[in-house]
């Protein structure tokens, strides 16, 4: 018989670990409640759900208890799970609650730092992005996933003092008039929440940046009529633009979708944000 140990489901801001005292945990009886020791159990993350795991070949100990190592959450407001199954000892004998189930609501953060992780995004290059990328409903799930800084890295042509913050790289225009990628975060907005969104940014070289599917890079400054970019010319700076969401664009309660369109036009290309509440 295997029972659960941990509360499920639990709660956890998208990309965090879930705390020691939360991880799946299942005690392994016989019918008469005597602990089986020294005996498997398989952690795993199902097909079809996200998150990762360490330790999912686990052994009971002398409670007949076994935990996963570790659990980190994915990068999507969605429900992650895990399973813990338990395999009966022979043919003629059974297990009763295997698997056994762990969720977790997986809830974006209410800020997001410089370097964060949790990002989507699809290098475009010289072409037109996906009809509707930046509502909050646009499938991105076969998008990559990664952190920022985006960037060509280490190595590109200028030289520039952010370049080593590169976590993802995104290839400067070499070969094409323009490199473009887009890039989606979602960030939460706590209930009855009035005031504004503010995100901060630096790139090399243009952005469009959208919020809930609405074009806000106008109150980052002046937008160029024939592309909808600010322009930024030079190495990237962290907070060169910033940009303001007001109340009416958010949606306490819920997730809100940051999105973003990065252009470079030569050189050396770079993106990264950081996103906060501001009363």
């Amino acid at each position: 018989m295997v029972t659960s140990l941990s509360p499920s489901p639990i709660s956890g801001s998208a990309g965090s670990a879930v705390a020691a005292g939360n991880l799946p945990k299942v005690r392994v009886a016989t019918p008469t409640n005597v602990p089986v020791t020294q005996y498997p159990v398989a952690f795993a993350v199902p097909s079809g759900s996200q998150g990762s795991i360490t330790g999912g070949s686990a052994v009971t100990d002398a409670n007949g208890v076994a935990t996963v190592g570790t659990w980190t959450l994915g990068a999507d407001p969605r429900q992650d799970t895990v399973l813990a199954t338990v395999a009966p000892p022979h043919l003629r004998s059974g297990v009763q609650g295997s698997p056994a189930t762990f969720l977790a609501n997986v809830i974006p953060p209410t800020s997001i730092s410089y370097q964060a992780s949790g990002y989507r995004h699809l290098l475009i290059g010289n072409d037109a992005p996906p009809e509707g990328w930046e509502q909050q409903n646009f499938f991105d799930l076969q998008w990559g996933q990664g952190g920022a800084a985006f960037g060509s890295g280490p190595g590109s042509p200028n030289n520039c003092s952010l370049d080593p913050t590169v976590q993802t790289i995104w290839p400067a225009a070499t070969t094409t008039p323009v490199s473009d990628i887009l890039v989606r975060h979602t960030i939460g907005v706590p209930s009855g929440f009035t005031g504004s969104l503010q995100i901060s940014v630096g790139v090399d070289n243009d952005i469009q940046v959208f919020v809930n599917g609405h074009d806000i890079t106008a109150s980052g400054g002046t937008v160029q009529p024939t592309s909808g970019f600010l322009q930024h010319e030079g190495c990237a700076t962290l907070g060169s633009f910033v940009f303001t969401a007001p109340a009416s664009l958010l949606l306490p309660g819920q997730s809100n979708l940051i999105a973003v369109h990065a252009r470079d036009r030569a050189g050396t290309s770079f993106l990264d944000l950081q996103a906060a509440l501001a009363p």
